[in-house]
């Protein structure tokens, strides 16, 4: 006596057989399905022993139902080259076994083999035997292969069978992102956060797509609004920091900085970051107490949590805060130590050498920028600074050599417009 294969087995990833498809499962016999119960009940505290106690029974006679089952156990125990071999049994005895050929291309994506995971997805189209699932993981393999127009329509086929799935919504979104279609992107978004308020990894992404468009206040509402919500993770309330930054509302980034820092562990880096754009925008004042905020008191014997990377930004930074209050010698000092800490940057080099001059250090400045000029990139300015020395101290003669051996080095016509000048002063 046959009867319909149900549950007896666990079913790998939620997949069920449905007894009305009679095309898509294979039958078993009442001796099997007993077989098939009871190593169902062994495999949950021993699946080697369920594994043996199926393949006792399997053989090309017997039904694909047991070698579908030998292959979940084997799925179980993490044994995938196991499992494909026992789903493949399966799927040569019954060849419209949806089941056991879609756990096959999941086990391959899993093995990170997309290209036959497509293959396997495909047959499952061209058969007519694809549901909802295989369209899923077939936009999921496609798209680790790069292939986003094909795996956005396998995510909008799910989506004609599930409106709000939310895989495919996110796997839609994913590929259209790859064809950087930005405005349907958001339109998704937006659709989706009115489903699910409390997606902060949406919100994230919606903020991230707005500053794409060049709509930084549309990113900030998008943020702000996660923010009420309470979907605004650490780094989404840094980039609201940043975009108030950009606006030039210092005190509104600032505020975001501090919250994020009471209540997380953020990289020193990435506040560094946030002090660099105050600098940029002249507010000594506010970048001043984020540093102070930054670095608290060493504690005795506790290390500085600070990376050499981030330590040398830090003495610049401080460097530059000087500069903004006016304190040069502050700034001399913290630019050298910075020098020392990488002595190859040209472009601090020249900024140390700039403030030698300014402060009347002409001898030091001379020598800073004659350093600078040895690395590579930065022979052209450099000769323009020593011109510059040189004619600060009515050496005009000497300027004018030097301004034309940085022409030579890199033609720049603002260049050659201030040579121009100073040869007038030299005849």
């Amino acid at each position: 006596m046959h009867m319909r294969f149900h549950i007896l087995c666990i079913l790998l990833f939620g997949v069920s057989l449905r007894a009305a498809v009679v095309s898509l499962e294979p039958t078993v016999t009442e001796r099997e399905s007993q077989l098939l119960a009871q190593a169902t009940a062994v495999a949950e505290t021993n699946l080697v022993q369920a594994v043996v106690l199926l393949a006792a029974d399997a053989g090309e006679q017997s039904s694909a139902a047991i070698d579908f089952c030998i292959g979940n156990f084997n799925f179980q125990g993490d044994q995938l080259d196991e499992a494909i071999i026992a789903w493949t049994r399966a799927v040569e005895k019954f060849p419209s076994f949806r089941a056991a050929r879609k756990n096959i291309g999941r086990a391959r994506l899993q093995l990170g083999d997309a290209a036959e995971a497509i293959r396997v997805f495909q047959g499952l189209v061209a058969d007519g035997h694809a549901d909802a699932d295989s369209f899923l993981l077939l936009g999921h393999a496609l798209m680790l292969r790069r292939h986003a127009v094909p795996a956005e329509s396998a995510y909008r086929q799910v989506l004609l069978l599930d409106a709000e799935h939310p895989d495919a919504v996110r796997g839609l979104i994913q590929s259209l992102l790859e064809q950087q279609r930005l405005q349907e992107v958001r339109s998704l978004l937006r659709t989706a956060l009115d489903r699910s308020p409390e997606d902060a990894a949406y919100w994230s992404l919606l903020a991230n797509v707005e500053i794409a468009l060049q709509d930084p206040a549309a990113a900030i509402r998008a943020v702000e609004t996660a923010r009420r919500l309470e979907a605004c993770p650490p780094l989404l309330l840094m980039l609201l920091g940043d975009l108030y930054l950009d606006a030039g509302r210092a005190s509104e980034a600032v505020a975001c900085y501090d919250k994020v820092r009471e209540a997380h562990e953020i990289p020193p880096s990435r506040f560094l970051r946030a002090v660099e754009g105050l600098v940029a925008l002249g507010d000594a004042e506010q970048a001043e107490g984020l540093m102070a905020r930054l670095q608290p008191p060493p504690a005795a014997g506790v290390a500085s949590a600070l990376t050499p990377a981030d330590d040398f930004v830090l003495r610049r930074l401080k460097a530059e805060i000087a500069v903004l209050r006016g304190d040069l010698k502050t700034a001399v000092t913290c630019f050298r130590e910075a020098v020392a800490l990488a002595p190859l940057d040209g472009r601090l080099l020249l900024r140390l050498g700039d403030l030698l001059r300014e402060t009347g250090e002409w001898t030091d400045a001379a020598l800073t920028y004659e350093r600078a000029g040895r690395l590579a990139g930065f022979e052209a300015d450099s000769l323009v600074r020593r011109a510059q020395l040189a004619v600060d101290s009515q050496r005009y003669a000497d300027a004018v050599v030097l301004l034309e051996e940085a022409e030579r080095i890199k033609s720049r016509p603002e260049i050659a417009r201030y040579l121009e000048q100073i040869k007038r002063l030299a005849e």
